[in-house]
C-alpha cells in the first residue's frame, strides 16, 4: 500500500470559495478602525511616558518599561472604540462607503 501526498489535498473547485458579503466587510472594516484608534492610544501612551521628568529613580529599570510597554499596549487595546475619542468611529464613516458599497 502506498502513500500518495496528494491524496490528502482537498480538490475542491475554487468556485465554492465566497465572496465576503457587505457585513463581512463591514465587520472588517470596524476592527480595523478600532485596530487604528488602539495603535493610536499606544502612542499617546508612549509618547506621555517618554515625557516623564526624571530618569534616575527605582522605576526606571528595563523591566518596568518593559512592564508599561505591554500594560499600555493592553490598555490602548481594551480602550479603543471604547475610549470616547472617536477616531474608530470617523475613520468607519469614512471608508463604510467604499468597502460596503452603499452610497448615501
Amino acid at each position: 500500500m502506498e502513500f500518495s501526498p496528494l491524496a490528502s489535498i482537498n480538490a475542491s473547485p475554487m468556485s465554492q470559495v465566497k465572496a465576503p458579503t457587505a457585513t463581512d466587510k463591514a465587520e472588517q472594516l470596524k476592527q480595523a478602525s478600532e485596530g487604528f484608534e488602539s495603535l493610536f492610544l499606544q502612542q499617546m501612551l508612549k509618547a506621555g511616558r517618554a515625557a516623564s521628568l526624571s530618569e534616575d529613580n527605582l522605576l526606571s529599570s528595563s523591566a518596568v518599561k518593559t512592564s508599561e510597554s505591554l500594560l499600555d499596549a493592553e490598555l490602548a487595546k481594551s480602550s479603543a472604540g471604547k475610549a470616547g475619542l472617536g477616531i474608530a468611529q470617523a475613520i468607519y464613516r469614512q471608508f463604510e462607503p467604499h468597502v460596503t458599497g452603499k452610497r448615501s
